[in-house]
């Protein structure tokens, strides 16, 4: 058997090592990585360009195909058998049809996932908003409507063989796949932060920050051009760097001054700040070890980064933070949600003296609702999810 994995956003560090496939392979299957990001997302492969610390290794990137024409990949799925297996992410069939087209007329076995952190608690526009959103950027917008009515209309069956799901409101989305005579068979694992998680507790390492009580802010990455999110939908930031950099160095440094609490900024895993100068005041940056500096931290400040969930998972006391130049107005809109889910009120970054005094509690059943809701049912193993997925293949 041979399971070949699916990428389209360019092979990283950070998505290689989550889609598991070292332990695939140390398992005994023939791993094969396929990367679809020229023919499936044209626009972002030809102008992003992945950070130096998230490039691969020559000899992994060795064993990635880099498929550059649809002919290329059409002979690939050809040459599959029925005992091979296809991972693929759980939005493809939007993003590049062709591929579950092709899958379906040689009836390949192919599954997907739905293993991120959700944060899509409900989140309605007024019509000013949805006017402001859309007058952002209006070439987009036109190119979203058009494309969202060639998606209803015209888009191949989307019929995966099975669908990797975290919490149970992930469960519930798995309805969406289906069709009427194909229900897609559902492998409760965790989000890919909940395999984070273990792996840190597994491991037992060591603090990062050592002998002193801090404040770690999620960074993300908001300011640059050269965003990953941002060169994909060719729009601009959502904020620029004059406005958030000294309101939030203003916060930092309250926190520390009436806390005695060092903020030690977790880099976004894809930023690239060894481009430019520290723009936050000189503070620590570090990357790649968001986790390790939550779990040791006495304070978590959080947008609404999806890595929240490890403050959750630690019972780490949460400050929100919102700012109203946020260009965006679904992203303050899903601060001041999930600051509502865990009944609090963001802080509004703009309004330089209105911060919060004492630190704010933390209700463990809350948190325990937001971690069985959304990173993992209650009752699922407590293996890493491709040992959960190797599982399912061996039945």
């Amino acid at each position: 058997m041979k399971i070949i994995i699916v990428e389209y956003n360019m092979y990283s560090k950070s998505n290689y090592a989550r889609l598991g496939v070292e332990l695939l392979t140390q398992k005994g299957y023939d791993v094969r990585l396929w990367d679809l990001t020229s023919i499936a997302k044209p626009i972002y492969f030809n102008n992003y360009t992945l950070p130096a610390h998230q490039v691969l290794p020559q000899e992994v990137r060795d064993k990635i195909i880099f498929i550059q024409k649809r002919d290329h990949f059409h002979d690939l799925v050809k040459g599959l058998t029925n005992d091979d297996i296809v991972i693929v992410p759980s939005n493809l069939n939007t993003v590049f049809s062709y591929a579950v087209e092709i899958f379906t007329l040689y009836n390949i076995r192919f599954g997907t996932y739905l293993l991120t952190t959700f944060l899509g608690i409900n989140c309605k526009l007024t019509l000013f908003q949805l006017v402001k959103s859309h007058l952002r950027n209006p070439i987009s917008s036109f190119k979203k409507i058009i494309f969202k009515f060639y998606n209803k209309h015209r888009l191949p069956v989307w019929a995966p063989e099975f669908i990797l799901v975290g919490g149970e409101e992930e469960s519930q989305r798995v309805a969406s796949f289906s069709t009427s005579d194909s229900f897609p068979h559902v492998i409760k694992a965790h989000t890919f932060d909940y395999d984070t998680y273990l792996r840190e507790e597994n491991y037992n390492r060591d603090r990062i920050i050592k002998g002193k009580e801090y404040a770690v802010f999620i960074d993300e990455y908001l300011t640059q051009y050269d965003c990953q999110d941002f060169v994909e939908s060719q729009t601009s930031p959502v904020i620029t760097a004059e406005e958030y950099y000294p309101s939030l160095n203003k916060l930092f440094e309250y926190i520390e001054n009436q806390f005695n609490l060092e903020v030690i900024v977790a880099a976004h895993p894809l930023s690239n700040y060894d481009k430019s100068s520290n723009p936050y005041n000189n503070r620590k940056m570090i990357c790649h070890e968001t986790i390790n500096l939550v779990k040791h931290s006495t304070l978590v400040l959080t947008h609404n980064s999806t890595s929240l969930c490890f403050a959750v998972l630690y019972y780490k006391p949460m400050v929100f933070l919102a700012h109203k130049a946020f260009s965006n107005p679904l992203k303050n809109l899903r601060i001041q949600l999930i600051a509502k889910y865990f009944g609090v009120t963001p802080i509004e970054l703009s309004n330089n003296n209105r911060y919060f005094n004492p630190l704010p509690m933390v209700d463990s059943d809350t948190y325990d609702r937001y971690k069985f809701t959304w990173i993992k049912e209650k009752g699922t193993k407590e293996k890493y999810i491709w040992d959960i997925f190797s599982d399912y293949l061996k039945k």
